[in-house]
């Protein structure tokens, strides 16, 4: 294989992976409670991230694991104890939701 061929192979991977660490920040906040608990809120809207697709789901679970790593806590997992959607208004293209998680570490 070619280099430049590597070379564009590997920077569109990486391009494709950057996305939820460029809106992970700007999407969702992470709030440590305790020792063993936790709550996240993450974006959601009817274009992209929409809160009832599995597709957005995971994608805020991934938000989700990267502050758990980041931070080191629940190193042996968790449990999302409640999960509550807000309205935070209504457009034209659909609604934009806040998702507010409670999380609690496994020990």
């Amino acid at each position: 294989m070619k280099p430049l061929t590597i070379f564009r192979i590997t920077l569109t991977a990486a391009l494709l992976t950057s996305c939820a660490t460029i809106d992970r920040p700007h999407l969702s906040s992470f709030e440590p409670i305790g020792a063993s608990e936790f709550r996240f809120k993450a974006r959601a809207d009817a274009m992209v991230y929409r809160e009832d697709t599995t597709d957005g789901e995971e994608e805020r679970m991934r938000w989700l694991q990267q502050y758990l790593t980041d931070n080191g806590i629940c190193p042996t997992g968790y449990d999302i104890v409640s999960r509550r959607v807000v309205i935070v208004a209504e457009r034209l293209m659909g609604r934009i939701n806040d998702i507010f998680y409670t999380g609690r570490c496994r020990t």
